[in-house]
């Protein structure tokens, strides 16, 4: 593993190379962008072909501007877990004439062929509750074993199932029984909705299949998108859209001892920043489920998710609404998530500490709520919010508040948010800079709880503006914790950590720099930086800085 340092200040290009005593993260690279009043167009490329090389192409060069770039490589990841899985259930559906009714549930082999009129299709799924719902999937395979029919190659796919509903798996044999699942019936008596099963008409892959022998899938976007909750585990659909001739082939299937298929997935369990503890973590790149009912699903595995059934009262999924991540829009009307499972959350005058990213677009409304729990009396509840007719953000604990001066939302700028109680003090502090403290007690309660309005539920307190992400902690964390949280959001959503007094952008290890404030002081300014972290599940191709005007962007 080596680090990597490349500046490029005043038309000079200079490359050094140091050790890098540092391990346990697999690919990240920081850039900073630091302008001074430039209008010229500066491109970066950046071409990684493999752990030793790299590119660097720019043009229209500008003597006021300086990029960093520093690359920390590591051939392993600390901490990863690999298991193996067998489906709970699986079937061969068939389209033939009299096979159209027929299940194959109990059978020893899955049927899967290239004909048109005549298809054989494979239907698989697997129990995926033993992977942790913060678990960020570094490699999930499905692995088949070839066991007989035609030799002939053909190209077979592997398609997520979408049916609203479950399918059973049946107990035909290897000669079929009338029973479901089947080519009709996902259920005894319930259709799918198209003849041959419900599926996304986009492939999570596709390999060639000939000889008898061990193929492999890759299916580690899907089963990522199923453990964080962004879609219903129904399992998969496998067949082959090559047409022709008959050219079936024999798969084992879960009863064929010995040739079973099985989903090897290798995990690491994210935690924010690599702090583990969380009491709630819900981020809008993750575990959003729209329709009937609005979920934004808890990734600290705690099951606190944010819910709204009532299509009125549901914020809006904006899909790149910060550094190409995602947020949720509250209309400042009557958007607002109540969330669920809040026994167990800190109550009476324990610690506890929330960290929040939000914009507001009404600064001069009445407080407004990004995420609040407890009730409606003095002292009884905590949470974050916008102080009244100004954007100064608040830590409250109704009525009892350590409000800011800074003016975090003016603008509708993209704030970065810290409050906690110490047990005696409520505090606030932004960007990574604590700025007010006020002596509270408190006597918290878990009656309510909800992102985007207070415990009330008064419409006047109603956020308006983005949410793209909300934590909560039990306890007080400490200053290097506190730290490699903020550094997780601040290069996500591309906010600069206030550098007034130099602060460092750290990994999820807690030592790794990827930038450091002193070092670079007197060049604190819009910094934004793409990077991969597994520990912090934070995968950031793209990035320019959140602030509004004249930006960068980098990936």
């Amino acid at each position: 593993m080596r680090k990597l340092y490349t500046t490029y200040q005043d038309n000079n290009l200079t490359k050094l190379a140091t050790a890098c005593p540092s391990a346990g993260i697999n690919l990240i690279l920081c850039f900073s962008i630091l302008l001074k009043g430039v209008k010229q167009l500066i491109s970066v490329l950046f071409l990684l072909k493999d752990s030793h090389s790299w590119a660097y192409n720019r043009r229209n060069k500008s003597k006021a501007a300086l990029i960093l770039l520093c690359g920390i490589f590591s051939n392993g990841l600390i901490g990863q877990t690999t298991i193996n899985l067998n489906p709970i259930k699986d079937n061969t559906i068939q389209a033939e004439g009299g096979r159209v009714d027929k299940n194959y549930g109990a059978g020893s082999v899955l049927l899967i062929d290239r004909e048109t009129t005549k298809p054989q299709r494979a239907l698989l799924q697997f129990n995926l509750s033993s992977i942790p719902i913060n678990a960020t999937i570094t490699s999930a395979t499905l692995t088949l074993k070839k066991v007989g029919g035609a030799t002939g190659a053909q190209n077979i796919s592997v398609y997520q199932i979408t049916s609203s509903g479950n399918w059973d798996e049946g107990t035909g044999p290897d000669a079929g029984s009338m029973s479901a699942s089947n080519w009709n019936e996902r259920q005894a008596g319930v259709n799918w909705v198209t003849a041959g099963g419900d599926y996304n008409s986009t492939a999570e892959s596709t390999i060639s299949v000939s000889a008898d022998g061990t193929y492999n899938w890759g299916v580690t976007n899907l089963v990522q998108n199923w453990v964080n909750g962004t879609y219903p585990n129904y399992g998969l659909l496998m067949w082959s859209t090559d047409g022709g001739g008959d050219r079936s082939q024999d798969f084992g299937s879960r009863e064929n001892v010995g040739n079973e298929p099985v989903l090897t997935v290798t995990f690491i369990t994210s935690t924010p920043g690599g702090v583990s503890g969380a009491s709630i973590w819900l981020k809008a790149n993750q575990g959003i489920t729209t329709g009937a009912t609005l979920t934004w699903a808890d990734q600290s595995g705690n099951g606190r998710n944010g819910v709204q059934s009532t299509a009125s009262n549901q914020p809006i999924v904006s899909s790149i609404a910060f550094n190409f991540n995602p947020a949720l829009t509250f209309d400042g009307t009557n958007d607002y998530l109540s969330v669920q499972n809040l026994a167990g959350l800190p109550t009476g005058a324990t610690q506890v500490q929330q960290f929040a990213v939000a914009n507001n677009l009404n600064t001069l409304g009445n407080f407004q709520h990004i995420f609040t729990y407890g009730t409606g009396t003095l002292g009884k509840s905590f949470g974050l919010a916008k102080q009244n007719g100004t954007g100064n953000a608040a830590t409250v604990l109704y009525s009892q508040d350590a409000i800011s001066s800074s003016g975090e939302f003016s603008g509708g700028e993209l704030a970065l948010l810290d409050g906690k109680y110490t047990g005696i003090n409520v505090i606030i502090s932004s960007f990574g800079v604590q700025r007010t403290t006020q002596a509270y007690s408190s006597n918290r309660t878990t009656a309510f709880g909800y992102v985007g309005v207070d415990p009330t539920l008064a419409l006047s307190t109603c956020w308006n503006g983005n949410i793209p992400e909300v934590i909560l902690y039990p306890t007080n964390l400490t200053a290097v914790e506190v730290n490699q949280v903020n550094s997780y959001l601040a290069i996500k959503y591309g906010i600069t950590l206030d550098q007034s007094t130099a602060q460092n952008y750290i990994a999820s290890d807690g030592t790794t720099i990827y930038w450091n404030g002193t070092t670079n002081s007197g060049f604190g300014n819009k910094i934004a930086g793409i990077a991969r972290d597994d520990a912090s599940a934070l995968n950031q191709k793209q990035s320019k800085s959140s602030l509004s005007g004249f930006q960068i962007t980098m990936g």
